[in-house]
Parts: structure tokens; sequence; C-alpha cells
């Protein structure tokens, strides 16, 4: 079996790119507009029906994405949105979308997609992730509260807000 492992050592960086194609979705058509009086971006796109969709933004390719506040269910018929900045705008912003077929039931912004007990609408609200169940057990701010513990006494995880919830933190 010896002489088998350095071929398939050598065929794997070949078979990962061809595992990550097959799990990819069909790319969802999306336009980008500029408005050159008032410097203001469009994004369009037609909503799939049973499709749930989310903004991401970066204002640097090697930092990690944030979700913009908007989650909006596909429903058949165009969507657009509007992207204006106050001065100064940003030197770059990336912006992409990211879609689910997962079925919510309703009003996506009260829907759990990740099953964390923390409603999708709130985490992209307050910078955490709607497919990450991991980040309830976070601390963004880092007031010794979690991320879910936040969300259910309706504080803030992006302060630290602690006296909100009648704690007073201090140092012995």
């Amino acid at each position: 079996m010896l002489p088998l492992r350095p071929f398939a050592l050598r065929l794997l960086p070949l078979l990962i790119p061809c595992v990550s194609l097959l799990a990819q979705t069909e790319p969802q058509p999306t336009t980008f507009s500029r408005d050159s009086d008032t410097g203001a971006f469009t994004i369009s796109f037609d909503g799939v029906p049973g499709r749930t969709y989310f903004f991401l933004y970066s204002e640097d390719l090697l930092q990690p994405w944030g979700y913009l506040p908007v989650i909006e269910s596909g429903a058949g018929a165009p969507i657009s949105y509007g992207l204006m900045f106050s001065d100064p705008p940003p030197p770059r912003l990336f912006v992409r979308l990211r879609h689910t077929d997962q079925p919510h039931g309703g009003d996506p912004y009260a829907a759990d997609f990740d099953g964390d007990g923390i409603p999708s609408g709130w985490e992209v609200a307050h910078g955490l992730d709607p497919f990450s169940a991991n980040d309830a057990a976070g601390d963004t701010d880092g007031d010794g509260i979690t991320n879910f513990a936040e969300h259910q006494a309706g504080t803030s995880p992006l302060f630290r807000d602690a006296n909100e919830l009648g704690l007073e933190i201090y140092t012995p």
C-alpha cells in the first residue's frame, strides 16, 4: 500500500476543487449600478421563491465579511437595495449576496437559520453570523455576558453594557 500513498497525495489537490464545485448552488444573477450624481450604489436581482437572501460586506478582502442588516425573502419578483455612504465613504467596499433555501415559515428576521436560539434578524443587526451557532456562546464586546444572554436581556453585544443588566464590573 505504500506505493499508492504518494499517488493519492498527488491526486488530492485535484479532487478538492471538484468537491467544492459540486457543493455550490446555481449562481444568482445580480446587477450592481452606481448613480454618478449621488454616488449611491444599487444592488438588484430577481428573488427566487423560497430563497432567503443576506448581504455581506468587507472593506478589505483580507478581513472577515460582515452582514448588512438586511434579510429578504424571494417571492419571484425583483429585489433592489440601495447603499448610500456618509462622508467620507470608505475607500473600498465589497458586497456579495448569500442565500439559503432553508425554509423559515414566515418572517425571515424572526427565523433562526443556525438554530442557536437567536433570531437571524437580531444577529445581522448586531454583527453576528446568522449561519454560525457558535456565536451565541461568544462575548463580542468582552463584558462577560454571552451574545445569547445579551439577546435575551435586550442589550447589545457590541458595547460593554453589563450595567444594563444590573451588574457592576470592577477590579477587586
